[in-house]
């Protein structure tokens, strides 16, 4: 469906930009926006999304998909 499809461009585009060694706030800024990316330090909701979202598209460039 549409969101499984939005989720899959979203986990592809982490997987690129790990890709190109970018650090994770940066991946979070290119996701969801510099305003977002702004309480970087004080939401730590946003960094656990990013990282779990960069392990994905990690896990989806090596041929598999984490949990």
């Amino acid at each position: 469906g549409d969101t499984s499809d939005a989720i899959g461009r979203i986990v592809e585009r982490c997987g690129k930009v790990i890709a190109g060694g970018r650090i994770l706030r940066d991946v979070a800024e290119g996701l969801f926006g510099v305003d977002a990316a702004a309480g970087w330090y004080s939401d730590g909701g946003l960094r656990s999304k990013v990282r779990r979202l960069v392990r994905r598209g990690d896990a989806l460039m090596r041929g598999g998909i984490a949990a």
